[in-house]
């Protein structure tokens, strides 16, 4: 609830023009606010492996495949969502960051949970 509701408020032309700072002169696809998106969404894993690591799965079976039909879809929508917003925009780029961070999540998910799973065994 808290990326989608930071996906919709407009945040003013200060925190804008503060998230599109580059951290490296020479490496403009590492804009700050690219990173957030990236990010936001690779964080969406913590609870599925929270959840396997104390024996209280989220998913009781085929986890990474549910959460793979979670994290994509809503990577693609929260980013669409902005054509809708007064005062946002869309960027492909975000959308981008939004589904690297959301498919290395799934890999993260799918490793551990493979492993997780051999070991018990």
């Amino acid at each position: 609830m808290l990326i989608l509701a930071l996906n919709v408020i407009p945040l003013g032309d200060a925190a804008n023009q503060t998230l599109h700072n580059t951290l490296f002169e020479d490496f403009s696809f590492l804009r700050l606010d690219y990173l957030v998106h990236f990010f936001a969404f690779l964080f969406f894993m913590v609870p599925i492996l929270l959840g396997a690591m104390l024996d209280k799965p989220v998913f009781k079976e085929k986890a990474p495949l549910k959460y793979a039909l979670l994290i994509i879809p809503s990577a693609i929508v929260f980013e669409a969502l902005q054509f809708f917003v007064p005062f946002r925009k869309f960027n492909p780029i975000d959308m981008i960051y939004n589904l690297a961070g959301a498919l290395l999540g799934c890999l993260i998910v799918f490793i551990f949970l493979k492993f997780s799973r051999s070991a018990q065994k």
